[in-house]
């Protein structure tokens, strides 16, 4: 018994020993390009969808993503009566 407990051990502690050969850091790298398009933003107002109390959900679905384009910038419905 002592024999299979010492075999054990000595199985766990060369496991150790490969561990420490393997790095424990992972390296990635990131590259975000922003280019330009800020200052060619064109205003745009998206109305609430009336009708359906869900209308005002899939409006503001519809500005963040065309927000998040990048291309067009948020602005009021009652700005351009």
């Amino acid at each position: 018994m002592s024999r299979s407990v010492f075999n054990r051990f000595t199985a766990v502690l060369a496991l150790i020993a490969l561990m420490a050969f393997v790095p424990l850091t992972s390296q990635a790298q990131l590259r975000v390009d922003i280019s330009g398009t800020g200052a060619q933003q064109f205003p745009v107002a998206i109305a609430d969808f009336s009708g359906d109390p869900a209308g005002r959900l899939i409006a503001e679905v519809i500005r963040a993503d065309l927000t998040r384009s990048g291309q067009l910038r948020r602005s009021t419905p009652l700005a351009h009566n």
